[in-house]
């Protein structure tokens, strides 16, 4: 809705009001200078009669009247009052008629022909009956001396075409100075934030001025429109922007949770791995002190088996020679005592193997069960070695019940260089299974040692991460502050605008 932000004829009233100051100011100046004239020229009576008069007249009338027509009027006169006393006062100089075109000049300020014509036409009467009451001799001087009208013709003529120009002049400064309180109203009504003046077309088409304001008030509603709508986009998307900031801060903040525990697991991870890595570096001793107690352990099994195949040989010798028992009782005795240390030391050696069996654990077990029936075996030896010496007393008498056990004795042993046999093809199974169980370890081992670098690299870079998930929450968090300051600035700007009405 459009509406007016005052009359500008109101401006103009206050501008001639201040104009009234002014003149009645210059009124009282040539009041003072007429004083001056008076006590030069001992003329007190029209200078107190006349001057002090034309003063206070236009003055008193100011008070009550600021900035009318009546005060404008009076003040005119007034003015060529003072310059009719200062031509009397100076008997007619002519240097004092230019205190007439000057007031007249002066009085261009009212933006009004009719206080110059007024004052004209006053001054024109002055001339002509002044004049005249010279000539006469009344003791009154418009000039220093009188000759004629025609003097006063060309004064006149003077005074015209002067206060011709002048209200021509005053026109034009009338036109300026409801112009420029029309920009006034108009810059007022805009600092209250109004942009809705409405300006008179008939005026804005013979007046550049206004003009050219109203096209700056089209622009300048333009121009606050699309402000409003550009800091009501601005606000929205700053509280877009500002939700969008909170979302990710919160995002970042789990992010950094995540990635913490991230590192508190991979940390965990990590020691578990060296744990096992321990562990495996342990099992891989264990695997290769395996391996070299069951190669002893083969080493043993195969001289076992050797002993044992002399053992037949020399038992195949005693069946050979079983027939000359009697006539060799005593080189019986010898072999038998023979046989005899070759049990003792068949049994310690299967004591042997039990103990380097145990040691292997549960790969040792089936070496131990070989190991305790050749121990077995030893002992039963030992027996039949004592059997032998208690049968060979005996001997001529018994020889087929000696034959019968010898061969049962070859018969065990053959059974037992079998089982022999078999014990170290075990063992042999066993430690090549060793050894690619403590390859396998090793493995493991070097396959933990890599997890574990990795592991730890896992680590740096989660903790890079963790890093990175700090600083992108600081800067998230200034982002965020920053979208603050954006919507509170967009909300001022916002609010700045809706002052203006368009």
């Amino acid at each position: 809705m459009s509406s007016r932000a005052g009359n500008p004829k109101d401006g103009l009233s206050a501008f001639r009001a201040r104009a009234d100051n002014l003149l009645i100011g210059t009124l009282g100046v040539h009041f003072m200078v007429c004083l001056v004239a008076a006590a030069l020229t001992d003329s007190w009576v029209p200078a107190l009669g006349v001057g002090l008069p034309a003063f206070l007249v236009p003055l008193l009338i100011s008070r009550s009247a600021a900035g009318q027509l009546v005060t404008r009027i009076a003040v005119a006169c007034a003015a060529m009052i003072f310059a009719a006393l200062l031509i009397h006062q100076t008997r007619g100089v002519i240097e004092s008629h230019f205190g007439i075109f000057v007031l007249l000049a002066f009085l261009v300020l009212y933006c009004d022909w009719r206080p110059l014509v007024a004052a004209a036409a006053l001054i024109a009467v002055h001339h002509l009956s002044f004049a005249w009451l010279q000539a006469t001799g009344a003791g009154v001087y418009v000039f220093p001396e009188f000759d004629g009208v025609g003097r006063v013709l060309v004064h006149a003529a003077y005074v015209v075409v002067e206060t011709g120009l002048l209200c021509y002049i005053a026109g034009i400064l009338r036109g300026l100075v409801q112009d420029g309180m029309t920009v006034s109203s108009f810059a007022l009504r805009v600092a209250d934030g109004h942009l809705d003046y409405a300006f008179d077309p008939k005026q804005l088409e013979s007046r550049p001025l206004l003009a050219a304001v109203a096209r700056m008030q089209d622009e300048l509603r333009s121009t606050v429109s699309e402000a409003r709508n550009t800091a009501d986009s601005l606000k929205s998307l700053a509280a877009r922007l500002q939700a969008t900031s909170r979302e990710i801060a919160d995002g970042v903040g789990e992010q950094h949770s995540s990635t913490s525990a991230m590192a508190a697991a991979v940390e965990e991870m990590t020691v578990s791995i060296n744990h096992i890595t321990d562990n495996a570096s342990d099992a891989r001793r264990l695997s290769s002190d395996s391996s070299e107690a069951a190669a002893q352990g083969s080493k043993v099994v195969k001289a076992a088996v050797g002993e044992m195949s002399g053992i037949a040989g020399v038992i195949g010798t005693a069946v050979e020679r079983v027939e000359a028992l009697g006539r060799e009782s005593e080189r019986a005795a010898e072999v038998v005592g023979i046989i005899k240390g070759i049990a003792d030391q068949t049994n310690l050696l299967a004591l042997n193997a039990a103990i380097e069996a145990a040691r292997a654990g549960e790969l040792g077990r089936g070496f131990a069960v070989v190991a305790d029936e050749v121990r077995k075996l030893a002992e039963r030896t030992t027996t039949a070695t004592d059997e032998i010496g208690r049968m060979m007393n005996d001997m001529r008498s018994a020889k087929e019940s000696v034959l019968d056990c010898i061969e049962t004795a070859v018969s065990r042993v053959n059974v037992g260089v079998a089982h022999a046999g078999a014990a170290g093809d075990s063992i042999d199974l066993i430690t090549g299974r060793a050894g690619g169980v403590g390859e396998i370890v090793n493995n493991i081992s070097d396959a933990l040692v890599e997890q574990s670098t990795a592991a730890q690299e896992i680590a740096r870079h989660v903790e890079h991460i963790s890093s990175m998930a700090d600083r992108s929450a600081s800067a998230t968090q200034g982002i965020a502050g920053e979208a603050e300051a954006l919507l509170s600035n967009a909300q001022a700007l916002h609010g700045a605008l809706e002052r203006f009405r368009l």
